[in-house]
């Protein structure tokens, strides 16, 4: 798809990185998630919040917590999405005090917790 839309002279946008970035989680394959996030930097995707938010998923869920909380952390905005999926990384790999900790840090960032972000930490 991303080859015959650039034969097309067609540029993928954000949307089109997010849901491939997204089946490259949903079948566990991280390089290729790795290279499209590549093609995001050359056309200047690589700061978009949607962007961003599946890559933390895509490390997150294949266990690179390091480069998760790395993209996280050099996130310019974040939203509870962002928040969320990082709370929900440390609850899912039993790091519950991190969790909580961060859950703590959004708040002290005036980023308004919501019932998932609760929930997240109630429930694992």
């Amino acid at each position: 798809m991303l080859r015959a839309s650039f034969g097309l002279n067609v540029v993928p946008n954000y949307v089109s990185y997010v849901i491939l970035i997204s089946g490259c989680v949903d079948f566990g394959n991280l390089s290729i998630g790795n290279a499209l996030y590549c093609c995001c930097c050359k056309i200047g995707l690589d700061l978009n919040v949607e962007i961003c938010n599946v890559l933390i998923d895509l490390h997150a869920k294949l266990g690179c917590i390091y480069d998760a909380l790395r993209v996280f952390r050099d996130m310019p905005q974040k939203d509870l999405i962002s928040w969320n999926t990082m709370i929900s990384m440390y609850a899912n790999n039993g790091d519950c005090m991190e969790a909580l900790a961060l859950l703590k840090e959004m708040r002290n960032k005036n980023m308004e917790a919501d019932r998932v972000s609760f929930s997240i930490c109630i429930n694992d």
